[in-house]
């Protein structure tokens, strides 16, 4: 198994045509590189290292959970030194609840030293973590597939990754409070929710995808069951979100991506105190474009408040 995954390393690392490799006190001093909020941090300067670390087509982390139920996560990042932009390297960051393991991958034309001190991780850290090398090995053998079909990275469509929502989207937080989508941390409670029942649920990731051109679709609905402040009479208040065309929303007939809602459909909105029903007015494939979009894993898949509108996890 170890003699296939280097041929696939190798591979990959061949692919990804690094210009120049990593020396043993290069290797070492990646090996202590820690990262804070692994979520957020897509790209990191080490100065005293003389490194960079930048996610790797800014996709967010592998996941991976075995029998034991433990949740294991792998971020993938390139390594740059900090005075050029060839690439030396790949960086493997693992999570286990409160275990943390830096890989550093050797590029192609890194010193056998370096290479030496690859192998005794691969051997030594395999034997000690359960779970480890599998999850690096699926890692990077799915990345070397990608790029052995042509493309520029694990070959998902683009969309897979972006179930998301505008930065200033806000999110109803656990204590009725509103918070833009782009200041919500993990370990934050929010207002959850299924169509009966209302609880805090647990932010355990937040996910941001970065390119040049992200388009949305706008949502319009009438909430008609929220009073306005001078009046005693219920009057109907118009309800709207942007979102990227895949993401879920709740709706009457179950689960239904932004893209397939119709007119006419029936959401659910919180109205500051209760649950009411919201009728959807239109869907607009031109709902404006960003650069970059959010959006939260919550513990148990909970569903949550976006604009006042009940959205389901990816």
């Amino acid at each position: 198994m170890r003699i296939l995954f280097i041929l696939l390393l190798t591979g990959c690392m061949t692919l990804l045509q690094a210009q120049e490799g990593l020396n043993a006190t290069q290797y070492k001093a990646l090996k202590q590189l820690r990262i804070a909020n692994p979520e957020r941090e897509t790209y990191l300067v080490f100065d005293e290292a003389g490194f960079i670390l930048d996610r790797y087509e800014m996709k967010p982390a592998s996941v991976f959970r075995f029998s034991d139920s433990l949740e294991r996560r792998l971020y993938l990042y390139l390594v740059y030194p900090a005075d050029r932009e060839d690439t030396v390297g790949l960086f493997l960051y693992y999570q286990r609840q409160d275990q943390v393991i830096a890989l550093p991958v050797p590029g192609q034309t890194a010193d056998k030293a370096a290479w030496a001190l690859y192998l005794d991780d691969l051997k030594y850290t395999g034997e000690a973590e359960p779970g480890w090398l599998a999850t690096v090995s699926f890692l990077l053998s799915k990345e070397l597939a990608g790029l052995l079909e042509g493309k520029t990275a694990a070959m998902e469509d683009e969309d897979d990754y972006e179930y998301c929502f505008p930065s200033t989207a806000r999110v109803t937080m656990a204590d009725g409070s509103q918070r833009p989508i782009a200041e919500v941390q993990p370990g934050d409670l929010l207002l959850g929710a299924d169509p009966n029942t209302t609880a805090a649920t647990l932010v355990t990731g937040v996910d941001l995808h970065r390119r040049a051109v992200i388009s949305l679709f706008l949502i319009v609905g009438l909430e008609s069951s929220a009073p306005l402040a001078t009046s005693q009479e219920e009057l109907p208040v118009l309800r709207q979100l942007q979102l990227t065309g895949n993401h879920p929303v709740w709706t009457a007939r179950g689960r239904v991506e932004a893209k397939n809602l119709l007119p006419g459909d029936q959401l659910l909105v919180w109205a500051g105190n209760d649950m009411a029903p919201l009728v959807l007015l239109a869907v607009e494939p031109d709902g404006g474009t960003v650069g970059e979009v959010w959006t939260l894993n919550t513990e148990g898949g909970q569903a949550f408040w976006v604009e006042n509108i009940l959205v389901l996890p990816k």
